[in-house]
């Protein structure tokens, strides 16, 4: 009888595998838990893998279906965004101030 027999009910399968273990020799019992520990971890790593690969694909199509807001859009589309707003600046003259009209009539 094993140490955990009673703890999880085992398929035939399971049983099986478990009596053919019985009957190997100690050295290949250890060969054996190593090689199944091993392709355990590497199966786990693919998994692993696989899931970062799902999530990370999620996010960069979520990514791609949202417009970029403009700050993140390129100087020239900036531009053109602003004109299309109407929130284009005026010219200023080289001044860095607006001319005033009473400026521009006749003295």
């Amino acid at each position: 009888m094993t140490m955990c027999a009673n703890k999880f009910e085992k398929s035939e399968k399971y049983s099986g595998a478990r009596e053919a273990f019985d009957e190997l020799g100690v050295e290949e019992k250890a060969v054996f838990i190593v090689e199944s520990a091993i392709n355990m971890v590497v199966q786990g790593v693919k998994d692993a893998g696989d899931a970062f690969a799902e999530a990370f694909d999620r996010g960069t199509e979520s990514e791609e279906e949202v417009e970029p807001t403009v700050d993140e859009q390129a100087p020239k589309e900036k531009a053109r965004s602003r004109s299309k707003s109407g929130t284009k600046s005026k010219k200023t003259g080289g001044t860095g101030k607006k001319k005033s009209p009473e400026k521009d009539t006749e003295e």
